[in-house]
C-alpha cells in the first residue's frame, strides 16, 4: 500500500553504500537514486501523461531563508547549503471524468482511460501506478467536487497549513465552497476539523471523508488546488493573512496590538516527543515570565488570539507549534527538537519575519542525539 518504514530505509541506505548522515537525507526531501531503485520508485512519469487546464493564483517566487540562531546541536537547518528556496506556483485545476487513487499519502490522478495527470500526481507516488490502473473503481461521485484529500490532513499542522489555505486560494479565484456539491477530505473527525467544517457549512455542500468512498474514486467533475507549500515551505506570506483573518478571526486592530505575552506550548500530555525533565523546563520558563499553554484544550480562534499577543514562543516541535502562524512579525521563536527533525516552522518564520531559534534536546544520557539515534 505504499507504506515505508524509516528504519528499513536507513538500513537499506547502509546496504546500498549511501554513507551520508541521516539528518541530511531527511531534510533534503530527496532519496538517493540507489534507494529509489531498490524501492521501485520510477524516475519519470509514464509517456502518455496529460495536463489539465490551470489557473495560476500565486506565482512562483524565490525566498531567502530566515537566519537561525542555534543554542546547541546540529539539526538539519544548519546542514543546508542553499540560502534561498523557490516556491512553486499555486494553481487551480479542473477535470471531468477523472479517476483518483488516494491511499493515505499523496494521490495519483488520472483520466478515465488511465492517462496520469502529471501536474498534480506526485512523482514520488507514481511507483504505485501499475497497481492503481488495474484496480476497480470503488466509488463514483457525481456533480462538482472539490478535492482536499491531502496526506496528513488529520494532523493539525497539515489541516492548518495544507488544507485551509486551499479554501482561501479557491476564494481568491472567484469560487467558494458554495459552488460545489461535494468537498472530499482525507480526514475530518477531530475537534479542529469540526470547528472548520461548521464555519464552511452552507446546508448544501456535502463533506465526505476518503475512508467512506476510497481508495479508487471516479469523479464526474473535480477541482484541485495545488499545494500551498513546497516541500513544507509556504508558497508566500499571503496565505497567513487569510489564516489570521478567516480562521483566527484576528482584526486589523488585533494584529497591530503590541504583543507582550510569553508562552510555552507544552507537549506534556502527548504520547511521544515529550520532554523528559518537563518540570525543570517549566519552572525555568515560569521564572522568566512564561505561561504554559495546551493547544489541545483550545480552539483555533483561541490559540490565534494567544499567539497574536505573544512576544516569545517556546516549545518542542509538534502540532501545537503550528499556531505560530498567528504570531506577529518579530516574535521570538524557540523550537526544541528531539530525534524528530522538521523545517516546517522555519518556513513560517521565514515568511512572517520571526526571530527563529532552535535547540537540540539532549537524550536521557545528557548527550546530543547521535546520527545513529536520529535514525531510530
Amino acid at each position: 500500500d505504499g507504506d515505508v518504514n524509516f528504519n528499513d530505509i536507513f538500513k537499506l541506505l547502509q546496504t546500498t553504500g549511501f554513507s551520508s548522515n541521516w539528518a541530511s537525507v531527511v531534510q533534503s526531501g530527496e532519496l538517493p537514486q540507489s534507494l529509489s531503485k531498490a524501492m521501485g520508485v520510477v524516475d519519470r512519469y509514464p509517456d502518455n501523461c496529460v495536463n489539465l487546464m490551470a489557473k495560476e493564483i500565486v506565482p512562483s517566487a524565490e525566498f531567502a531563508w530566515a537566519k537561525v540562531k542555534q543554542f546547541n546541536g546540529h539539526p538539519p537547518h544548519s546542514a543546508r547549503k542553499d540560502k534561498t528556496f523557490t516556491a512553486r506556483a499555486v494553481k487551480i485545476l479542473r477535470g471531468q471524468n477523472m479517476r483518483i487513487y488516494s491511499p493515505h499519502h499523496a494521490p495519483i490522478i488520472a483520466t478515465k482511460d488511465n492517462r496520469i495527470v502529471s501536474d498534480i500526481s506526485p512523482l514520488a507516488t507514481s511507483y504505485l501506478w501499475d497497481k492503481f490502473r488495474s484496480m476497480n473503481t470503488t466509488s463514483k461521485i457525481s456533480g462538482k467536487t472539490l478535492y482536499c484529500g491531502v496526506h496528513g490532513g488529520k494532523l493539525f499542522p497539515h489541516w492548518l497549513l495544507d488544507i485551509l489555505p486551499r479554501i482561501g486560494w479557491l476564494n481568491a479565484s472567484g469560487q467558494t465552497i458554495d459552488d460545489f456539491d461535494t468537498v472530499l477530505f482525507a480526514h475530518a473527525t477531530r475537534g479542529y476539523h469540526n470547528y472548520s467544517l461548521r464555519k464552511l457549512a452552507n446546508g448544501k455542500t456535502k463533506f465526505v471523508q476518503l475512508a467512506d468512498v476510497g481508495p479508487v474514486i471516479e469523479f464526474e467533475d473535480v477541482t484541485f488546488v495545488t499545494n500551498p507549500r513546497t516541500r513544507g515551505m509556504p508558497n508566500g506570506p499571503k496565505m497567513f493573512d487569510y489564516l489570521q483573518k478567516e480562521w483566527g478571526c484576528l482584526t486589523d486592530a488585533d494584529r497591530q496590538r503590541r504583543p507582550t505575552r510569553k508562552i510555552y506550548i507544552s507537549r506534556a500530555r502527548a504520547k511521544r516527543r515529550v520532554i523528559i525533565n518537563e518540570n525543570d523546563v517549566r519552572n525555568c520558563l515560569f521564572a522568566l515570565g512564561f505561561e504554559e499553554v495546551f493547544a489541545e484544550d483550545l480552539s483555533i480562534q483561541e490559540m490565534a488570539q494567544i499567539c497574536n499577543d505573544a512576544s516569545h514562543v517556546v516549545g518542542p516541535h509538534g502540532g501545537g507549534f503550528a499556531n505560530i502562524a498567528f504570531c506577529q512579525p518579530d516574535t521570538k521563536i524557540l523550537e526544541i527538537f528531539s530525534e524528530h527533525i522538521s523545517r516546517d516552522y522555519w518556513g513560517i518564520a521565514t515568511m512572517l519575519g520571526f526571530g527563529y531559534h532552535i535547540f537540540q534536546a539532549l537524550n536521557a544520557d545528557l548527550k546530543i542525539l547521535s546520527q545513529a539515534e536520529l535514525a531510530k
